[in-house]
């Protein structure tokens, strides 16, 4: 009988952070839902100087959390960027939950996502990341690799 260890010795991580965009009609806002393993961005937050332990314990982890952000994802109207604002984080388990929202009417627009898609260990196969657009029209979902430029969108409520 011969016995393989396929499991963890041929397992290959993968960072896929999923970005949520939804307009929440009760409070007149865009809400931009960040999703991301918290041992993917532990690593990238310890090259930025926030310590794994003081990541989500302190107000300097939580704000460094939302410059990362900013610094990988933009949004961009006809005229200009489109400003985010930062709400928090949270972490559950390990999956980490950052919140921003966003002021905008019905317009087209540019997405650019590079979370985690070039700050991952060697250990991590392909990374790209997912972002779905909720809009009246349904869901778009447009994936990123770390290659890719801004891809166009419609914000419609």
């Amino acid at each position: 009988m011969v016995v393989t260890a396929a499991g963890a010795a041929y397992a290959h991580r993968a960072a896929v952070p999923v970005s949520e965009i939804k307009w929440n009609p009760r409070s007149d806002v865009w809400e931009v839902t960040h999703l991301v393993s918290a041992h993917d961005l532990e690593p990238v937050m310890w090259e930025r100087g926030v310590p794994p332990d003081e990541l989500f314990e302190t107000p300097e982890g939580q704000l460094e959390i939302g410059r990362y952000i900013l610094e990988r994802f933009q949004l961009v109207g006809a005229a200009s960027s489109i400003e985010l604002s930062y709400r928090g984080s949270e972490r559950d388990l390990d999956q980490v939950w950052i919140y921003f929202e966003l002021k905008s009417d019905n317009q087209d627009i540019m997405i650019d996502s590079d979370i985690l898609t070039d700050d991952t260990e060697p250990d991590v196969e392909r990374p790209y990341a997912l972002v779905n657009l909720h809009t009246a029209s349904g869901i778009e979902s447009l994936v990123f690799g770390a290659l890719d430029g801004a891809k166009p969108a419609r914000l419609e409520q």
